[in-house]
């Protein structure tokens, strides 16, 4: 018995639609098999539900159609009440369902894989029974990105910002960012920032991030990078280049195994989407990488006064309201000037600002700056 099944074609033109439905149908026909037209659509149409998908072409998105919403929602309302009285316990078949509508919904939400890891992490737990076969009869245990990330689903709606993907990809680009990290310090490079034509930012990574493995650092440098450059990157098509194969291929598919690189994955996403970015991520060999110089770079005029010197110092002098050289590693005060690119920073240059308009500066300049100060 000879079956065939989910056949599409898309055309440039109404006329063209028509000659290549005639053509499908004709070489159906000629090959002996039967036509469901119960069960086709032979009249082209810009907009159909094909696979459980709403392809629609005036548009140019695959989104979630409202039925397939509708029960993403419900298995998860589903599962967030039993588990709440029954300690964070769910069937394990009922969360396979629901693993199973996001896996048919990721051509049209890229955060699906995002919001199925954990929960494919709690099936890992499954026993299994002597022909080594997991118990799906079993409950799992769910932890907060799990329930996180069912409560995401609980809200889901064919209205929901994160449904609807493109259909035709960006043929360009409009920015391009390279990152990279050492083990002490992170370094991005944008090609274009607020006139310029490249700008490079870099940081020092605290004692909680130069404990991280490299892997980690590298997505960190991503994560850093963005912030850097965010008012320049908001609402633009980004191509963000890696020298990191693991974590291209984490922040390409939006979920990574580790325990320590998904929370960071889910943050870059998360970012991304406030910023509303479409990110492109693409390897780079690491000797063809710009920011690998601003991740190694030792500036040895970055230092600050201890805090509490620094508190002894505002406690007697008066509290003071901006910190003029910093950088957002070493800043006294949640104000603060930095010659690096920084979303917190008030300004680069410190000289451009007025200083007497200010309650108090806190002044503590590199020592070859001194002479201007």
């Amino acid at each position: 018995l000879l079956y065939l099944d989910d056949l599409i074609v898309m055309s440039s033109s109404l006329e063209e639609a028509r000659a290549a439905a005639a053509l499908v149908r004709r070489a159906v026909e000629e090959s002996g098999l039967s036509v469901n037209d119960a069960k086709c659509h032979w009249e082209p149409t810009r907009r159909l539900i094909h696979l459980g998908v709403e392809v629609d072409t005036s548009a140019g998105t695959f989104k979630v159609p409202h039925r397939r919403a509708a029960a993403l929602r419900a298995t998860a309302h589903e599962l967030l009440q039993h588990q709440a009285k029954h300690r964070r316990w769910v069937p394990a078949r009922l969360l396979a369902r629901l693993l199973g509508l996001s896996a048919a919904s990721q051509v049209a939400v890229p955060t699906a894989r995002l919001w199925s890891r954990a929960a494919h992490d709690a099936l890992a737990s499954l026993p299994l029974d002597p022909n080594r076969r997991r118990r799906w009869e079993a409950s799992v245990r769910l932890d907060r990105p799990a329930l996180a990330d069912l409560r995401t689903w609980a809200e889901f709606s064919y209205e929901h910002p994160a449904n609807g993907s493109p259909i035709w990809a960006a043929s360009t680009t409009t920015r391009t960012l390279h990152t990279d990290a050492s083990t002490f310090a992170w370094g991005a490079v944008l090609d274009h920032w607020r006139g310029e034509t490249r700008a490079e930012a870099r940081g020092y990574f605290d004692p909680t991030d130069r404990a991280l493995h490299i892997t980690a650092q590298e997505l960190l440098a991503v994560i850093y990078g963005v912030d850097a450059f965010a008012d320049e990157l908001r609402g633009h098509s980004v191509a963000i280049y890696i020298d990191a194969s693991s974590v291209e291929w984490a922040l390409r598919r939006g979920t990574a195994r580790s325990a320590v690189l998904m929370p960071m994955v889910r943050s870059a996403w998360r970012r991304w989407a406030e910023l509303g970015m479409r990110v492109f991520i693409r390897p780079v060999r690491s000797k063809d990488n710009p920011a690998d110089a601003p991740s190694r770079f030792i500036d040895r005029s970055d230092w600050k006064l201890n805090p509490r010197m620094f508190a002894s110092v505002s406690a007697l002098w008066g509290q003071h309201s901006i910190d003029l050289f910093a950088s957002a590693t070493n800043a006294q005060l949640p104000r603060f000037c930095t010659r690096w690119p920084a979303p917190t920073a008030v300004a680069r240059d410190a000289f451009a600002l007025s200083w007497g308009a200010e309650e108090r500066c806190w002044i503590n300049p590199p020592w070859d700056l001194l002479p201007r100060v």
